[in-house]
């Protein structure tokens, strides 16, 4: 990278003491700073250290500063303070400690000024890179905060004069120009959201966004998108885009043909370069020089791929995370590569959830030996669908006592039915409509988790009383671990629901008596007429 000249120059700061030639008691004349290489809502705060005196015309030192100046530059007096400044730049000041240089001066000056008012601030509007303020003739240290909150360190600090030396007009270049990034999955039924919910086998769709910096004052400059995604989620890495600033870098998951022979200066090798882990959780893409790539300055960077819920997803409110940063360079000045920052992480949530269903007796006993099919029948955003999600016999799970397992569900409507009742039991007449509905907050938190059964037959156990339950049950349900639990009811071919073995037995034996009345009657007639 290039080590450009220092922003400000404060040779023969000592003029402003001494030689300035403005009528006493005039209005302190004002100049302009503009700061470029900036991203939209980015702020600039400006802490004024040297002031213009209107009575004596004359530069003193901001009393906030004047301690910090005295210590820095062994100085006791405004006078000898501002001839001492002047020597930072040619190196004559010996002070024990210092680099006698302006970043040095910065360090200083940013441990005060983070805690006073500021004398002004500016901050970049919508769609633009760059912010222009007014000022009155000073010197002043001038501290960035990004978008997001993030205040600047000292290294991202800058110092810039107006007046005699630096006249009415100065421009920063911007050390903080931190790329913004996001982040936002679609499935078949969300599109473009920071948290959703899925199911093993769906496909999510990833889009994260940037934009390309301003490069102006850099030779070359560095980029990193590092993108990990959780065990439960597997990467299809012939589906991974990268396009930026009109340039495409990466087309089904390679480097395109056109750059990846690109060398870039000192010596870093063919870039740009992009790494997929073995168990298709992590993409690492390094471009050591993105200028050689020649990307349009404030573009969009967009960067796209494929992935998959797998049977590892995890169940419930602590869901898949996926997150993505940036590393970039941060120091035009900086040589080589130079100094590399970090972006803000951006992440999406998926969730997923499961229903445990326990077949049962009558009397409550576990019940082996069924076959139920789960269909869906609404997707999460209300849409028929037809869809079956999967077959369970109770033959294959002995083990769990006529337990069925259903996990890694989509939100919607589901239908469970039983397609192949225990031996000598009755089938289940109707089938169980469920109803998964989970809320989840703006933080991409799970906030509530609702599933509701639906049940003509009544042979639903809804709690853990020994009671049935028709129409709509809202069921309990575990946000932690995702899974709602409920029993079902099975009755022998000997049994009806509604009254039990014995009410069935009554009407079997009215029915028997009537049959054979009717038979005795039919033979007494015959008797009479022979």
């Amino acid at each position: 990278m290039k080590k450009t000249k220092k922003i400000f120059s404060l040779l023969l700061l000592a003029c402003m003491a001494f030689a300035l030639t403005i009528p006493a008691l005039a209005a302190v004349p004002t100049g302009t700073v503009t700061v470029d290489n900036a991203v939209p809502g980015e702020k600039f705060d400006f802490f004024r250290i040297l002031q213009f005196n209107e009575t004596t015309s004359n530069y003193e030192v901001v009393p906030s500063y004047k301690s910090t100046l005295q210590t820095f530059t062994g100085k006791t007096t405004d006078a000898e303070i501002l001839v001492a400044l002047s020597a930072i730049e040619s190196g004559d000041l010996n002070i024990a400690g210092s680099n006698n240089d302006a970043k040095e001066l910065a360090y200083a000056l940013y441990a005060v000024a983070k805690d006073q008012s500021n004398s002004g601030s500016v901050t970049v509007a919508a769609g633009a890179n760059a912010a222009t303020i007014t000022l009155p003739y000073g010197y002043y240290l001038v501290i960035p905060t990004l978008p997001d909150g993030s205040v600047g360190t000292p290294a991202d600090t800058a110092v810039v004069s107006l007046g005699v030396l630096g006249g009415d007009r100065a421009t920063i270049h911007n050390k903080m120009a931190v790329p913004t990034i996001d982040k936002v999955v679609t499935d078949d039924d969300e599109t473009e959201v920071k948290a959703n919910v899925s199911e093993i086998g769906e496909t999510l769709h990833y889009k994260v966004t940037s934009i390309v910096p301003i490069m102006a004052a850099y030779d070359s400059y560095t980029q990193e998108i590092h993108d990990s995604i959780c065990a439960g989620i597997e990467i299809n890495p012939s589906t991974i885009r990268l396009v930026m600033g009109g340039v495409t870098v990466i087309e089904n998951g390679r480097v395109v043909t056109a750059l990846s022979s690109l060398t870039v200066p000192d010596g870093a090798g063919t870039k740009p370069n992009i790494a997929i882990s073995a168990d298709k959780t992590k993409i690492d893409i390094t471009i050591e020089d993105l200028k050689a790539l020649h990307p349009a300055e404030l573009g969009d960077t967009i960067m796209t791929y494929d992935a998959v819920i797998t049977k590892n997803a995890v169940l419930g409110s602590e869901g898949n995370p996926n997150q993505v940063y940036i590393r970039y360079s941060n120091n035009p000045n900086a040589p080589g590569r130079g100094q590399i920052g970090t972006s803000k992480i951006e992440e999406t949530v998926t969730y997923t959830f499961g229903i445990e269903l326990d077949k049962i007796t009558r009397t409550g006993s576990a019940l082996e030996g069924s076959t139920w099919t789960m269909k869906k029948t609404v997707d999460g955003s209300g849409a028929a669908v037809d869809e079956t999600i999967s077959v369970i016999s109770g033959t294959d799970l002995v083990d769990n006592g006529g337990r069925f397992t259903w996990t890694r569900l989509d939100k919607g409507t589901y239908t469970l039915t039983e397609t192949t009742a225990p031996h000598n039991y009755n089938v289940k007449p109707a089938s169980l409509t469920i109803v998964i509905t989970p809320t989840l907050a703006s933080d991409k938190t799970l906030s509530n988790l609702e599933v509701t059964v639906t049940d003509p037959d009544g042979y639903i156990v809804a709690t853990d009383a020994d009671a049935t339950a028709t129409g709509v049950t809202k069921l309990t349900t575990n946000k932690t671990t995702g899974m709602t639990t409920f029993a079902v009811r099975n009755y022998t071919l000997t049994e009806l629901p509604a009254t039990g073995g014995a009410g069935l037995y009554v009407v079997i034996g009215a029915a028997v008596a009537a049959l054979l009345g009717v038979v005795g009657t039919a033979l007494l007639k015959k008797k009479i007429s022979e």
